[in-house]
């Protein structure tokens, strides 16, 4: 009996006093942990198509953070319809979303693909012809929706820090939904 207690004092003391101070079992942990993740900034530049025929110039940014094959980013897309000629139009029409994503990704020694779905709030303006006055005249029409925004990146990094893709995107929505590419630039721990 006596020897069954000492034996799980000594396992208990070894668990609770001794491993914890040891420090080659946590520079190991901490190595391994350095390594599975990274985290960047993407901005962009490109068009979209919004439903249902009209082109547009478009800018996004999003902020991601890949953990082992898991990638969670915040995503900022803005589509400006290509209008020459406003005509009695009050207002540019376009449409925005802010997005919360998650996606998988695979990262090797030159890149990084990946893909991701979310969640999104969607805003956007278009001109629409005023009916209560009677005159022929547009009004602004504002619009909040919620939409889902989906998004592929594929990134070309020739260091850790700096690296240079494509981004295709949409954003399924009641409103305006609308899809596109971006060219963009990666800034941040990559590799």
């Amino acid at each position: 009996m006596e020897k069954a207690r000492l034996k799980t004092f000594s396992l208990c003391f070894q668990t609770l006093i001794i491993q914890p101070l040891n420090p080659t079992l946590y520079a190991q942990e901490n190595a391994n942990q350095l390594k599975s993740y990274s985290y960047y900034l993407n901005a962009g530049v490109g068009g979209s198509w919004l439903a249902p025929n009209q082109g547009a110039i478009s800018t996004g940014v999003s902020v991601c953070y890949f953990d082992g094959k898991n990638l969670y980013s915040i995503r900022y897309v803005r589509n400006l319809e290509l209008k020459l000629n406003r005509g009695s139009c009050p207002s540019e029409e376009g449409v925005l979303d802010i997005g919360l994503m998650y996606g998988r990704a695979s990262k090797s020694s030159y890149g990084v693909a990946s893909a991701s779905a979310g969640l999104g709030l969607v805003h956007g303006s278009r001109c629409a012809w005023d009916y209560s006055t009677g005159q022929n005249r547009y009004t602004d029409e504002r619009f909040y929706t919620v939409g889902i925004p989906v998004e592929i990146q594929l990134s070309w990094t020739p260091t850790s820090f700096f690296g240079l893709g494509i981004i295709a995107f949409a954003d399924l929505n009641l409103q305006q939904s609308f899809a596109g590419g971006l060219l963009s630039i990666t800034f941040g721990s990559i590799n």
